[in-house]
This record gives C-alpha cells, structure tokens and sequence, in this order.
C-alpha cells in the first residue's frame, strides 16, 4: 500500500511541478498541502501517510526531476468529512501552498475542488472517483490518478462473466456517490441482462462502526435471500473503506466467509482497518478459486 501511495504521489507532484512554475527561475521553494483522513471512519491515512515523505524526500534527491527546487509539504486530516475537509482546504489556501494532493473521499473533492479552482490552485486526488469530477468547466484546476464510477460497469461485467454469475445482490451505502454508482451499475447489468435478485441501503457509519447491529441484520436477511432464491451469493458492495469493515466483520460472524458468498467492492481494506491478519487472510481468499459458477 506504501509503495502504491508513493507512486501516486511522485506522479502527481511531477505533473505539476513540471508545468506550474515554467519560467519563474526564481521560485525555488514549493510547498504542496496534503489532504488525507486520518481518524473517522475511514482512516486510510494511517497506512499510507508515509508515502508523502517517501516521494517528497524522491523528488528533492533526484536532480532529473526538480533540479534548483527545494519540495516541502504540510498535510491535514480531513476526517473524510466534508465540513472538516473544506476547513482544512482553506487552512492550506491561508499557509500559502502551491498545490493540494488529495483527498481521497467524493465528499470533500467535489466542493473543495471548486475552491481550488477559484483559487487557481491544483489539486490532484490519488483516491475521488465520482463522475462529476470530469467536468472541466466547473473543476478546472482539478486532476486524478483514478477512474471515476461511470467506468465500473464494465469492470463488474468481467468479473461476473469470468465466472459465470447472472445472478447477483446490490448493497449500498445512502451517500449519494454510493446511489450514483448503484444506478449506473444497475443500469450496465440491466443491459445485459444480469438479474439483481436483492437490493439493500445502509447509512453510513462513524468511529465506531463495528457496533451497528443494523449492519448484520442486514446480512443476515442477505443471507437468507440468497438461500431462498437459490441464486449464486454473490453480492455487489459499495460504500467506504469504515462501513466495508463493519460489514466483513459481520459477514464473518454470520459464517457467510467460507467460500459459499462472494463480497464485489470497488474500496480496498487496509490493514489498519481490519485489524488483523487471519482477517485478510480470509478476504483475500474470496477472490480466489474454488468459486461456483452460476448452474454448477
């Protein structure tokens, strides 16, 4: 994850340096602000702050890269939440960055990205995937190193035809970039003829995520579903990295990790949230063979 980050990072911060300040020989010090979650329910930044040093300390090394530039950074926790995230924007637009790598939640690049722009500031995401972002009128000055959510479709149709599954269960989360998602997934599968057989809604969850008794009944009424339809327990995840958690450790209790239900998300688990290793272990093998496919 580190090594990952670390990437996105060097990419980002070359993309703009390489063009932001052509010209201005006597701009030597660079400042970029990082904006990640650190606490909430999705503290993400725990596993992968340190790539910011790991790239910030590659560039400054490299006399290919920025040669006469001196790079520094200062980062924020955003919270994953919208409020705290435009605060800490406007923090960073006070200390006098040259530009923002981050966030990675929908909920705070869509309106911090159209401060950015009203600042002129670039702002690069390594994690935003909402479809809205491609809209260059609005986010001007906005960049990513991911895709956005109109293009799952046709990842989802090629793990489903890989294995042979028609049939399959949606669980979303009620933020709207999850419902966004939801729609146009439903609307690819529809079109070639995949039968949703189960759709659940979730609000989304806080620090404390694991103690939502919602959340396993609603697995298990999932759970149940499948058994009477008698479909492949295949069920389709979307919400963040802090609810996905809750719902895999639910899924543990509720005996439905071995190997008879597959769990499909577009959100990694990190470590950290996981919490241990024989929990990895376990998601890791869902997306392994052996698998049923959809009749056998």
């Amino acid at each position: 994850m580190r090594i990952r980050f670390s990437v996105i990072f060097v990419a980002g911060l070359y993309l703009f340096l390489s063009s932001a300040h052509e010209g201005e020989e006597n701009v030597k010090e660079v400042k970029i602000g990082v904006l990640l979650p650190m606490t909430g329910y999705w503290p993400i930044g725990k596993t992968s702050a340190s790539a910011i040093t790991i790239a910030v300390d590659k560039i400054n090394r490299d006399p290919t890269l920025l040669l006469g530039y001196n790079m520094s950074f200062v980062w924020n926790d955003s919270m994953c939440l919208a409020a705290e995230g435009l605060n800490q924007a406007v923090e960073f637009r006070i200390s006098g960055v040259d530009a923002i790598i981050g966030d990675g939640c929908d909920i705070i690049c869509e309106p911090a990205a159209i401060l950015a722009a009203s600042w002129n500031l670039p702002m690069i995401s390594w994690g935003c995937e909402s479809s809205k972002l491609s809209e260059k009128s609005i986010y001007q000055t906005f960049a990513r190193t991911v895709g956005s959510f109109s293009k799952m479709g046709g990842l989802f149709m090629s793990v489903l035809g890989y294995f042979k599954w028609k049939s399959i269960g949606i669980i979303a989360s009620t933020e709207s970039i999850w419902q966004l998602a939801m729609s146009g997934l439903m609307k690819v599968f529809l079109e070639n003829e995949i039968d949703i057989r189960y759709i659940h809604t979730l609000n989304p969850g806080h620090v404390l995520v694991t103690e939502r008794e919602e959340y396993k009944s609603m697995l298990a009424l999932a759970k149940e579903t499948a058994r009477s339809y008698l479909f492949t327990a295949v069920f389709i995840m979307l919400c963040y990295g802090g609810d996905m958690r809750a719902l895999m450790l639910f899924a543990h209790d509720l005996g439905m990790l071995n190997g008879d239900y597959a769990f499909l998300t577009v959100n990694l688990l990190p470590s950290a949230a996981i919490g241990n290793n024989t929990f990895m272990g376990m998601t890791a093998e869902m997306l392994r063979p052996p698998w049923r496919s959809e009749g056998s």
